[in-house]
């Protein structure tokens, strides 16, 4: 990640221990669940086959929807998001995918998907309205689940920002560590 030129920078951030940890769940255990952020890689703009949208993708990852509970997770994943860009524009993202090889580590797993095309690593600074409105979100979903990671993918908003891209992303990081404990 030294080098943002590329068509895409992607960083894994706040993974802790996900598949280092014991995956089962206990009894009356809280869902386990990732944050996806970003821009519109993570928002999704994949092209959909027509599998992708006639029901659930895998009936152990779940999304965390616009009415505050944990749903069967149908593409878009983006679809709840309360900073995307007009729902036509949410397709097949890299969240598809990692819900998949996480529910096979898990009883199930969550996603709380809030990502926006065309969004630069400044737009999520702390106290940006990106950010505020995503750690709102993952505050709702602490309170039927637990946080044990959050996934970062950005496109090419900051491919002239490489210099300080890993300054910025450290710092976002932080922030978030902080605010979500």
């Amino acid at each position: 990640m030294n080098n943002c030129t590329s068509s895409f920078c992607c960083a894994l951030f706040l993974l802790l221990g996900v598949l280092t940890t014991s995956c089962q769940s206990e009894p009356g255990a809280k869902l386990n669940f990732v944050v996806c952020l970003g821009q519109s890689n993570m928002a999704g703009r994949g092209t959909f086959l027509e599998s992708d949208t006639t029901g659930t993708s895998n009936p152990k990852v779940l999304l965390w929807n616009d009415t505050g509970s944990w749903e069967p997770a149908v593409s878009p994943y983006n679809q709840y998001s309360n900073i995307r860009k007009d729902i036509s524009m949410q397709e097949i993202g890299p969240s598809e995918g990692m819900g998949d090889i996480l529910a096979s580590h898990y009883d199930s797993i969550g996603l709380l998907v809030n990502a926006k095309g065309g969004s630069s690593i400044l737009e999520w600074k702390k106290g940006g309205d990106y950010y505020d409105q995503t750690l709102l979100r993952v505050k709702e979903a602490m309170q039927k689940g637990q946080l044990i990671g959050m996934v970062w993918h950005q496109g090419e908003s900051d491919r002239k920002r490489a210099a300080e891209y890993n300054e910025l992303l450290a710092q976002l990081i932080a922030d978030f560590r902080s605010d979500v404990g």
